[in-house]
């Protein structure tokens, strides 16, 4: 109303300090056409009201599945038999988002994770079982574009496609206690760093794509996401692939072959708008 007063005042001036009052305490502030006066309609126009930036802290699980590259062994590897199972893991992230055009964000961000899965390698040529469990971290930096339906602006659920790439970076790696089993008989060794040891290469590369929900509390969101990543690249140090622990090579005859990660991940955060209200310079 004051803003309106100073409309029909003719004071420009005026008229544009109380619009940015206005929107720095309601940035989203909605005008009807068919009961707001033209003029300050025309002059919210004028500004700069939509979010300049978007930032979200979020809260994940995963699930990580061994996937086989190339095969490598102590055996004939025409017969060895390889079964993977997943592994959970949790992590935390986060994020910054801008948008570039109406319901359209580029984010990127910092993501933390855990990763785990086991396998069972059946080696035909000694016929014996060997039971390997891997645990990682990762430190990931992603780079998504987004989008989001809002339709009217007022909608309480608004959900979102996403689609991008990630950068990985192992912080650690091991092997948790790797058993062989032969005819009744066991042979277990100790935990494995595998970082340490140089068997994993520390920067690797992923594909991810997703869905999701922002669920509106006034200008801010919850939102609940489900997200699937496919690994581009192989986590094995080829030039040390043989220069493991003398147990894990010739007392169990462990030998890494290629492999990636892909995975399944459910996540659930808080996302804030951060606005910045401000008439549009000529």
């Amino acid at each position: 109303m004051i803003t309106l007063v100073y409309l029909y005042q003719d004071d420009q001036e005026s008229a544009d300090i109380w619009m940015a009052k206005l929107l720095a305490v309601d940035p989203e502030h909605k005008l009807d056409p068919s009961a707001d006066p033209n003029e300050i309609i025309l002059l919210k126009e004028k500004f700069l009201y939509k979010p300049i930036f978007r930032v979200s802290l979020s809260i994940s699980g995963n699930q990580s599945t061994y996937r086989e590259l190339t095969k490598f062994g102590p055996g004939n590897l025409e017969f060895d038999k390889v079964t993977a199972s997943p592994g959970i893991g949790l992590g935390g992230s986060a994020l910054l988002e801008r948008e570039v055009y109406p319901g359209v964000d580029v984010g990127t961000g910092i993501s933390f994770l855990s990763r785990s899965f086991s396998i069972e390698k059946e080696l035909v040529y000694a016929i014996n079982k060997m039971t390997v469990e891997e645990a990682e971290s990762w430190l990931e930096l992603p780079l998504f574009l987004k989008y989001t339906y809002y339709g009217d602006g007022d909608n309480k659920w608004n959900p979102y496609v996403l689609a991008g790439g990630s950068l990985g970076y192992i912080l650690s790696g091991k092997l948790g206690s790797p058993e062989r089993s032969n005819e009744g008989a066991s042979v277990t060794v100790g935990s494995v760093d595998l970082v340490a040891l140089e068997q994993r290469n520390k920067f690797n590369y992923s594909a991810m794509i997703g869905l999701g929900a922002k669920i509106r509390l006034k200008t801010h969101f919850f939102f609940l996401e489900a997200k699937y990543v496919y690994g581009l690249s192989n986590l094995v140090n080829d030039d040390n692939r043989f220069a493991g622990s003398l147990e894990t090579l010739y007392l169990l005859g462990y030998v890494d072959s290629n492999f990636s990660l892909n995975g399944l991940m459910a996540t659930f955060g808080y996302q804030r708008s951060i606005y910045n209200p401000r008439k549009i310079k000529k």
